[in-house]
């Protein structure tokens, strides 16, 4: 139920963060045991799953949002030791498999209102491995 934020816009004051205003609509999956997936940002209203829902891989969670304290809209993926946010430690993760498209940065893509081209490469396969900062990729 956490509100979508304006692009650039104010943000909560940090003494008012708690785990739902900081990571604003989210799903954790416990993957493995003691293993944790963590989506957040999602568009409110948009959740798929709720709690005890068994999921599988393809299953669509939610929609990419800008909820909780989040600059812009973006997924805030994360694996971890534990349910919570705060009180977990990451771990290590790769990709299955992904196809890397290209590049763009931050500047390159803040206030545009059309679609970006990342930077062209050859489209490269990857596998077992986990993208670089500004990577655009694709997963199947």
């Amino acid at each position: 139920g956490e509100p979508n934020r304006l692009p650039m816009g104010p943000q909560p004051a940090l003494t008012d963060l708690t785990e739902r205003i900081l990571m604003g609509n989210f799903v954790v999956l416990e993957v493995a045991p003691g293993v944790f997936a963590h989506y957040a940002h999602l568009q409110p209203g948009s959740l798929t799953v709720k709690a005890g829902d068994r999921v599988r891989r393809g299953t669509v969670l939610g929609r990419l949002g800008q909820s909780g304290q989040a600059q812009l809209p973006h997924l805030h993926f994360q694996v971890s030791n534990a349910i919570t946010f705060e009180e977990s430690e990451g771990l290590p993760f790769v990709f299955q498999e992904y196809t890397r498209l290209g590049s763009a940065t931050l500047l390159d893509v803040l206030g545009q209102a059309e679609k970006v081209l990342a930077t062209p490469v050859s489209a490269k396969p990857c596998q077992q491995e986990l993208p670089l900062d500004s990577d655009v990729i694709m997963f199947r």
